[in-house]
């Protein structure tokens, strides 16, 4: 369902079902509904047979988003690994998603800071850039994921 500018409302004026299923309804649902699947373009990684879950909801100007990687024995990073965001944000920001990055082998998490343009969200993790040995050695199964809410262009 689609998000549509709430109505105006003026004094006197008679409330009908049609207008409230639009502006109130709708827009309910426009935020409860399903998240759409999206596929981010990756930058400096190839996926090879890793996997990618990643989706997000629009109301208006809002989207909240959630992307996360599970690499696979053929997932490849070569320099600071980027995704797309799955609309165009208004500006630019740094330090704006919580993001973080799993390894198995060691069960271990890790914090990361994701950082993005109006269309990509680039990692770092304690001050340096995610890399193919940042924060550790990535091997199959290891997770990076990231989340966030930012305002659209």
């Amino acid at each position: 369902m689609a998000w549509t500018s709430p109505r105006t409302w003026v004094a006197g004026e008679t409330l009908t079902a049609a207008l409230l299923n639009q502006h109130v309804r709708d827009n309910q649902k426009a935020i409860g509904d399903a998240w759409t699947a999206y596929t981010p373009t990756l930058g400096n990684w190839t996926l090879g047979n890793g996997t990618w879950s990643a989706a997000y909801i629009q109301a208006g100007k809002l989207i909240h988003f959630r992307a996360n990687l599970t690499v696979g024995s053929t997932t490849s990073i070569s320099g600071s690994p980027t995704i797309t965001l799955p609309v165009t944000a208004i500006a630019a920001r740094a330090a704006s998603f919580p993001g973080g990055a799993y390894d198995l082998s060691a069960t271990t998490n890790y914090e990361l800071g994701a950082f993005h343009t109006t269309t990509t969200v680039s990692f770092r993790s304690a001050g340096a850039a995610l890399s193919s040995t940042v924060p550790f050695t990535w091997a199959t199964g290891d997770e990076v994921y990231v989340s966030g809410t930012y305002e659209a262009a």
